[in-house]
């Protein structure tokens, strides 16, 4: 707001009062802006609804109803004290309207008592100069108001000619900042309003700013000419203000996408009045979860998550959020899947709407279930890394360097940033040439060694959670067990991890000697096992347990080709049976007979995820024809001949897809049994070798067994 207000006789008290407020918040709001540049890891901004209940009911609103009580104050501050341990920034108290809200005085002194920048929008209907001066003394910092009419219509009621009085109240009374916006846009039927609103603040002395009102969905409707050109007037009046640095609404004036990275449920919050957690007001239902559920490692998979409806979004607020994160952590995960609330209807995302569609029946607005997760990834990294003091590897992110040298200063990256996700019931393969990071992702994945960055999750829970392990069956590349044991010793030592009987034992012990080919060696010492047999043995403890997820670190290392085919016919069964396997391999064969999906690593980067197929593409690069020919094939076959290669008495030709059909009648006029025409397509190996061969300037990732 401006001191120097024009129009309103404002006393010295106020704005000596106003100056001083007005300072100390710039200087919290730069305090805020370096916080976030220097950490992701905290909530800059969250929204958090008091109330549903408003007072108005304008028809293109879907954030609002006429009839559910406020939040207790006692709940309130539990919320409010849960966002301040994340360490966030700045508190926007909405609704509904907050001013309905009985407490809403101490909800503000208790933002400002956890160290948190105050901010409240609200439509001004209930403010009087008592209500400001309870406002200044609470503590708030911002309010805005948006008016989105001259005069009231059936569209809104929230217009200059009502509200005007309560705009020089604020004036003359409020020593917080106060924005007054003005929209463009779905159900606007005069745009020149806009203008007049933007004016009168102006003349006020308050800030102005102007926004494009979205369809119930929080997507963009394209403006008009003439709306462009009011846009960018109404733009251009008063001071510059961080609100204003936002280039989002330039383009979304002219109908153009943004491509941009949307951090909400990561930086911004949207908390609603049954305290979930959402993307924000357009999108509520996911994610859903409650605020003391919301752990840093879904904040952080959030951070990564590309949003389906960031490009046409018209939400100001998560855009302003956002241009502070903007440049840096692309973002390559998809959102979770969420599990339906039970006979509830879901409208485009909006579970809570103020007109349903047409046929669509509405009894209430039904509490959103406490927690919307489905388990639909087994397995998952956000930005895994790993430096060791020389490496490391897998999940959100996941980083880890080694240190090197002979005072370990230095670090050596073995995995950077592994961000990949495993879905439920599928077999993924981790491909990479020895010293690729492999085996460290796993090491990373299974707690035996800490990221230098990233996190990961499995079945849901984070890594560090123990829990999770015993849903778990892990096979290390080198496995080592007491050789003096024998192996139906060494199952049962196992099997007494996970509380079953001793008749559970027997029986469970005896079935899995025999699924890997063991049960006339099972009372055979392991020291006199050769590594195959070791390798099988592994893989029986392994699976013993029956675990929902299966980890194999080269399962195939040291198996003759019949033991092979054994564990690849191991590994379908436990998929057929709905377990998700995610295993390590270089060599490609069988990645290409067993995997519904690989990610291949190279130098500790991951470079492609993908099927097989997908990773190789489906372009036919040409025909390959098998034939055969007489004894003494005639002279004029020896130009096509040439170009054959012969195997005993066949000939393999290959011939670009439109000289397949004269090749063909060429042969056959010369005498010539076809046997096959097939077609050649790259493979695995093409495009694994062609990552490899480019990476081969690059040093090479380093494993170690420990850290």
């Amino acid at each position: 707001m401006n001191p120097e207000t024009r129009g309103v006789d404002v006393s010295l008290s106020v704005r000596w009062r106003r100056r001083l407020r007005f300072l100390r918040t710039r200087a919290r709001e730069l305090r805020m802006i370096a916080k976030a540049l220097l950490s992701t890891e905290h909530p800059i901004l969250v929204h958090i609804i008091p109330t549903r209940r408003c007072n108005l009911a304008c028809t293109y609103c879907n954030e609002f109803d006429d009839f559910s009580q406020p939040v207790p104050l006692e709940e309130m501050k539990r919320r409010l004290n849960l966002l301040a341990d994340m360490g966030t920034s700045v508190i926007t108290i909405s609704g509904g309207e907050p001013l309905l809200h009985p407490e809403l005085d101490e909800i503000i002194r208790h933002i400002r008592r956890r160290g948190m920048i105050a901010g409240m929008i609200t439509n001004g209907y209930l403010l009087t100069a008592e209500r400001i001066g309870r406002l200044n003394r609470a503590g708030l910092e911002h309010l805005q108001i948006s008016i989105d009419n001259a005069v009231p219509d059936e569209v809104s009621m929230k217009s200059l000619k009502v509200l005007d009085q309560k705009l020089a109240l604020l004036a003359k009374h409020a020593v917080f900042q106060v924005n007054i916006n003005s929209v463009l846009g779905s159900g606007v039927e005069n745009p020149e309003d806009a203008l007049k609103i933007a004016h009168r603040a102006i003349e006020l002395g308050l800030t102005s700013t102007v926004g494009i009102i979205h369809d119930h969905n929080g997507q963009l409707k394209p403006l008009g000419p003439r709306e462009i050109e009011i846009f960018e007037e109404i733009m251009t009046l008063g001071k510059r203000s961080f609100s204003r640095f936002n280039v989002f609404q330039h383009n979304i004036a002219r109908a153009q996408v943004n491509n941009w990275r949307c951090r909400s449920g990561s930086r911004y919050l949207y908390v609603c009045e049954d305290g979930l957690v959402h993307w924000c007001s357009q999108q509520r239902g996911y994610p859903g979860i409650p605020l003391e559920q919301y752990t840093p490692e879904m904040r952080q998979r959030e951070f990564l998550t590309a949003k389906f409806c960031a490009p046409r979004c018209t939400v100001s607020c998560v855009q302003q959020v956002g241009i502070l994160d903007n440049w840096r952590t692309p973002q390559n995960l998809k959102p979770l899947p969420v599990t339906p609330a039970p006979q509830v209807v879901q409208i485009s995302s909006c579970v809570c709407s103020a007109a349903p569609a047409p046929g669509l029946r509405v009894d209430a607005c039904p509490a959103l279930p406490k927690n919307r997760l489905m388990p639909a990834l087994a397995i998952e990294t956000l930005g895994l890394t790993k430096d060791f003091p020389v490496g490391f590897w897998l999940a959100l992110g996941l980083t880890k360097d080694f240190p090197v040298g002979f005072w370990l200063a230095k670090k050596r990256r073995a995995l950077e940033g592994l961000s990949v996700q495993v879905e439920a019931g599928e077999i993924f393969g981790l491909l990479g040439p020895n010293g690729a990071g492999k085996s460290t992702a796993i090491k990373l994945l299974m707690g035996l060694i800490f990221p230098t960055a990233g996190t990961a999750r499995i079945l849901g829970r984070p890594i560090s959670d123990v829990r999770m392990h015993g849903d778990i069956g892990f096979l290390p590349e080198q496995p080592y067990f007491y050789d003096y044991l024998t192996a139906a010793e060494l199952l049962d030592y196992f099997a007494r991890f996970h509380d079953l009987t001793s008749a559970d034992r027997r029986e469970r012990i005896a079935n899995m000697l025999k699924k890997v080919g063991l049960d006339g060696a099972g009372k055979i010492q392991l020291r006199k096992y050769s590594k195959g047999m070791l390798q099988r043995v592994g893989l029986a403890q392994a699976i013993l347990h029956d675990p929902q997820v299966v980890i194999l670190d080269e399962p195939m290392s040291g198996l003759d080709p019949i033991g092979r085919r054994e564990v690849r016919d191991i590994i379908l069964d436990l998929r057929r049976g709905g377990r998700t396997i995610l295993f390590s391999t270089h060599i490609l064969s069988d990645a290409e007979m067993l995997c519904d999906r690989v990610g291949v690593l190279v130098g500790g980067k991951l470079r492609g995820v993908g099927s097989p197929d997908q990773l190789v593409g489906m372009k036919v690069s040409g025909m390959e024809v098998l034939f055969e020919l007489a004894a003494d094939p005639p002279a004029a076959a020896s130009l096509l001949l040439a170009k054959a290669i012969r195997t005993g008495d066949r000939y393999r030709l290959e011939v670009p897809v439109a000289e397949l059909y004269k090749t063909l009648d060429a042969l056959r006029a010369e005498g010539a049994q076809i046997l096959s025409v097939t077609q050649i397509k790259g493979t695995l190996e093409d495009y694994f070798l062609d990552l490899v061969g480019a990476d081969r300037a690059q040093p090479a990732a380093v494993e170690v067994s420990s850290r």
